[in-house]
Parts: structure tokens; C-alpha cells; sequence
């Protein structure tokens, strides 16, 4: 079976070439994908983890993100309250995983697939700031096909920074 980017044009990936992604097993753990995945898109998922950053924002370094950030004890657990909803301060910047991730690094190194985050318009009117990180990657935002992108676990986090005023959100929440 060939790659399914075997007879693509280089460029930004249409909903279909997305959903073949998601059915290769390249993009895993999606939820719901038939509405997850947009016109050249996806939605990613705020898993149930969280954590509160000590020092404020930790920028990616390459290395296997979060095992490095809780060894350098960079971040704080926290829980979410009883109604299942995380409590995000304005002005502190907190880690959330997220549900969806990256399997078969090394094809997707082979084929020079890239990824580019692009935030929800939703997100600049709540006033929010929001960065993915791409466990091994040493930038914001996306993933580009090296080494590092081979090392990584596949995990993909966002780096959630209330502006304006405080915010809830609860695991499951679209980004």
C-alpha cells in the first residue's frame, strides 16, 4: 500500500486529504472526525490534563516536552473543579494536553510532511492566547519532517495564556 500523499500537490491539505491522514493512523485519537475535521483544518481537543506554569510560558526546546518540564519542575498540576471545568486565571499560562497525536513520525519525516497551527477565530475574541507545541519540536505552532519530529512521542500540547480576564474550559473543548 502506498503513502496516501503518493499523488498530492505540495500545499495545504484539503478536509479529504485530512480524513485519509486520520484513516492512515497517522492522526490518531481524533474526536468525532467527521465534524473535527474542516475545510483544510482540524480540531484539536483539550485532553483532561492540565497543568499551571510556575515561571510563566516555557518555550518548546526540542526535547521530549512535558517529561522536561516536570523534572525541571517548570509546572504545577491542576485539578479541575466540581463541575469538571478547569479555572484559568487571566495572566497565567497554563499546559493542556490534548487528545489528538501523532503516529507514524517517520513516514511523515520521510514524505517532508509539515503541520502549521492556525488559531480558532473564537479563541482572539475570548482574548486568549493559545500556542501548540509539538512534543521534540524546538518552535511554536507546528511540526516540520527532522530528527526531532522522529524523537518525539507524537503528543501535541497548548500553551493557554488568559489575557483580559479569567476563563473556564473542561476537557473535551475544541481549540
Amino acid at each position: 500500500m502506498s503513502e496516501p500523499w503518493a499523488d498530492w500537490i505540495p500545499g495545504v491539505l484539503a478536509n479529504h486529504q485530512i480524513r485519509e491522514l486520520e484513516k492512515g493512523g497517522y492522526l490518531v485519537d481524533l474526536q468525532d472526525p467527521k465534524n473535527a475535521i474542516d475545510a483544510s483544518a482540524v480540531d484539536l481537543h483539550l485532553a483532561a490534563e492540565a497543568y499551571e506554569t510556575i515561571k510563566g510560558s516555557i518555550k518548546p526546546f526540542g526535547g521530549q516536552y512535558l517529561h522536561q518540564i516536570k523534572t525541571d519542575d517548570l509546572i504545577s498540576r491542576i485539578e479541575p473543579d466540581e463541575s469538571g471545568a478547569f479555572k484559568l486565571d487571566r495572566g497565567k499560562t497554563y499546559i493542556f494536553e490534548v487528545k489528538e497525536r501523532l503516529e507514524k513520525r517517520d513516514e511523515l519525516v520521510k514524505a517532508g510532511m509539515f503541520g502549521q497551527a492556525t488559531p480558532k477565530s473564537s479563541v482572539g475574541r475570548m482574548d486568549v492566547l493559545v500556542r501548540l507545541i509539538v512534543d521534540c519540536m524546538d518552535a511554536y505552532d507546528g511540526f516540520i519532517p527532522d530528527e526531532n519530529l522522529n524523537r518525539s512521542s507524537g503528543h501535541i500540547f497548548l500553551e493557554v495564556t488568559p489575557i483580559t480576564f479569567n476563563v473556564r474550559v473542561k476537557p473535551g473543548v475544541a481549540f
